[in-house]
């Protein structure tokens, strides 16, 4: 499963700059024109996935499982948002980070998310397992 145990405070970073497709508005999360919650959060969960992927064997995966967040400032169409993720803690195949999400100076975001290390081919293979019974039920 791991390549070598993840270890607390290994982070990682993105910068992304927010675009007209990343907007309340436009993925129907809300009527404003501003960064949205649902795309803070992906960003939040992106950085997650880089600050343990390299730790992962072949083969294995991190997949989310919780977290808690709160959205605290709007950052308009064509500012920068840099989100950090920071590992807290491992207990076994969980793990527990710290999130943030920064326009510059600004926290605009803040919170907690875990994740849980899994098999992709057998995750893969339940999710297509639960397709398969949803489709023979009449």
């Amino acid at each position: 499963m791991y390549i070598e145990e993840p270890a607390p405070g290994m982070s990682a970073s993105q910068t992304l700059t927010v675009t007209p497709d990343m907007t309340a508005e436009s993925i129907r999360s809300g009527a404003a024109h501003v960064f949205s919650t649902p795309s803070m959060i992906a960003l939040m969960e992106c950085v997650a996935v880089a600050a343990v992927e390299p730790c992962l064997q072949k083969g294995w995966i991190s997949v989310g499982t919780a977290l808690g967040v709160e959205h605290l400032s709007p950052t308009p169409v064509g500012l920068a948002v840099t989100a950090t993720a920071r590992l807290l803690s491992v207990d076994g195949r969980r793990l527990h980070f710290a999130v943030e999400a920064r326009c510059g100076d600004e926290v605009i975001g803040r919170g907690t998310h875990e994740r849980v290390v899994v098999h992709h081919e057998r995750f893969m293979a339940r999710a297509g397992e639960k397709l398969r019974q949803q489709s023979a039920r009449p």
